[in-house]
């Protein structure tokens, strides 16, 4: 048995296969869509099954997963302004990682490489840690990472492993499960991943893609949480919109673009193989309406005692942490997405009629992005004026 007995709407491309296979036998190919799906070349596969032992969608019962027991959970904000800033929530995930650089460890997240246009997984000894930070609407490329997150953790490093549940579950099935004391498996909610190459058509859309382009910040924090969308080079600004009026935020909102995998998400429903969960923590209303950051407020997860140890040994004025009680975090898992047959529809238009044209049936257009971010910016203008 091998990694492709399981169902093609049950990968979440996690790279874990890929990784483990020692001849090589397996590459990761581009589906139709646009997202990573592994293929094995039989002239060098060797039937050991262990492809098939470090899937873990392979190896749960999805039917029978249930939420995983929560060790504490807080809320809470960074300290340092310039950090918050860069950051796309309340800048929790920054002092993490320089608490595991700090013990002369390494950081593995997702950065955009804008030579190839291509966002992918790299390490702190690769990547500055800003790269790392803030949230990116799309899948990442794993590539070899799990094999070098395993040779820093068989050198007696410390590895900080960021990513998505499915990725973060991947790592682990991949190193077999062992429990290794210098290793953090951090996740976050996840809404679900749109491929590469439909950010890459949205770019091409907005004729933004061959312009050298060396920033992409979906939540670049210029008056809250998430306000705008800015595409840059290295001497302007090519794109900026408020977000509700740009059509690839709109259709990852509405969970149109998403992988197959993630309609059926285990992880949606709050089960977890990780030692910490972050996300923004917009039910806060509920919890208590005058704890409102502008600048972010992250809700933290821990599942393990080892995260919430690290959790504590970060805060030393850095970060300020509040216990809330679990109902609060239960509300943040929504479950699977209920729109597939809309994902298998926008699909099949795209292929058939191009970007430009299956978003223009969405209701979107260049022409009527500039017109609306004009009228809103004229609103904020004369709201000042009668302010004054």
């Amino acid at each position: 048995m091998n990694c492709l007995s399981l169902p093609y709407d049950k990968c979440t491309g996690c790279f874990a296969c890929f990784n483990i296979c020692a001849k090589k036998a397996i590459t990761m190919y581009e589906d139709k869509d646009g997202f990573y799906y592994p293929k094995i070349n039989q002239d060098l596969c060797i039937y050991c099954g262990l492809c098939h032992t470090s899937c873990p969608q392979a190896n749960i019962d999805e039917n029978n997963v249930s939420p995983t027991s929560i060790v504490t959970a807080f809320y809470g904000t960074n300290n340092n302004k310039e950090t918050i800033k860069q950051s796309s929530s309340g800048g929790i995930f920054a002092p993490l990682a320089q608490y595991i650089i700090g013990e002369g460890g390494v950081v593995f997240g997702a950065a955009f490489n804008y030579s190839s246009m291509r966002l992918e997984h790299f390490s702190t000894d690769e990547r500055p840690l800003e790269d790392l930070q803030k949230s990116k609407y799309v899948q990442s490329y794993i590539g070899a990472t799990f094999q070098r997150v395993r040779a820093f953790l068989n050198s007696d490093r410390y590895v900080l492993f960021v990513g998505t549940p499915c990725q973060c579950a991947g790592l682990k099935h991949y190193l077999g499960n062992k429990e290794y004391k210098k290793l953090y498996l951090c996740d976050f909610i996840c809404h679900g991943v749109p491929p590469m190459r439909l950010l890459k058509e949205h770019m091409s859309y907005l004729k933004v893609l061959k312009k050298s382009v060396s920033s992409i910040d979906f939540r670049p924090k210029l008056n809250s949480w998430i306000d705008f969308f800015i595409i840059k080079n290295d001497f302007k600004t090519l794109y900026k919109t408020r977000w509700q009026y740009d059509p690839y935020y709109y259709l990852f909102e509405k969970a149109i673009t998403l992988r197959c995998s993630c309609y059926s998400c285990s992880y949606s429903r709050g089960y977890r193989e990780t030692d910490i969960t972050l996300a923004d923590f917009w039910g806060y209303h509920r919890y208590n309406k005058s704890i409102y950051n502008k600048n972010g407020l992250s809700m933290i997860i821990a599942y393990s005692e080892k995260g919430k140890d690290i959790l504590c040994k970060i805060q030393c004025g850095k970060v300020s942490l509040y216990e809330i009680e679990n109902e609060y975090v239960e509300s943040a898992f929504k479950g699977g997405k209920n729109n597939r047959e809309d994902r298998d529809e926008f699909y099949k238009r795209l292929a058939i009629y191009g970007y430009k044209k299956t978003v223009k049936e969405y209701g979107f257009s260049l022409h009527n992005t500039v017109i609306k971010n004009t009228i809103d910016d004229c609103k904020i203008i004369v709201n000042k004026f009668i302010k004054k």
